[in-house]
């Protein structure tokens, strides 16, 4: 979400992929960025059974921060979707 939109409900469905963040697996995710295409690509692994999540925004990333210095950062679901969750970052690579 961009521009101080409010999410309202996940948009995106990836439970076709197998990937199911309720399940407890450890879950590797990939963010890639093309600057030529303003294409964002997430990709989401799990770690246990191989399933993969792989899914494309187009964002201008530049274009929204207002720069090409930003900020990353980690946020989770709230309690009443991910009850009981264990979340960590247990690593981080840029």
């Amino acid at each position: 979400y961009t521009d101080g939109a409010v999410p309202t409900g996940s948009s995106i469905d990836m439970t076709s992929s197998g990937v199911n963040l309720q399940s407890g697996h450890p879950l590797t995710v990939t963010l890639s960025y093309n600057a030529s295409t303003t294409t964002l690509t997430e990709t989401v692994t799990d770690t246990v059974n191989s399933d993969v999540f792989t899914h494309a925004y187009t964002v201008d990333i530049p274009g929204t921060v207002g720069g090409s210095t930003a900020y990353a950062g980690f946020t989770t679901a709230s309690p009443e979707f991910f009850p009981g969750a264990n979340l960590s970052i247990t690593a981080w690579t840029f």
